[in-house]
């Protein structure tokens, strides 16, 4: 199979955070959010999944919000 990579980041003050999707294929994005709750700790968690195709002969491929 092919070999994958796991690259951590933690967002910004927004809650944002940046990828280079620098190859096509299939992405998958996992989230976890925790937050303080008193003593305890409570956390969210989602996914997402993103097909990259190939980029335009001489172009680059953005993707924004």
């Amino acid at each position: 199979g092919k070999a994958r990579t796991r690259t951590f980041a933690t967002s910004d003050a927004a809650g944002r955070v940046s990828f280079a999707l620098d190859r096509p294929g299939p992405w998958l994005f996992a989230a976890t959010e925790l937050r303080e709750a008193g003593a305890d700790w409570e956390s969210d968690f989602t996914t997402l999944t993103v097909v990259v195709g190939r980029a335009p002969i001489g172009g680059a491929v953005r993707l924004e919000r």
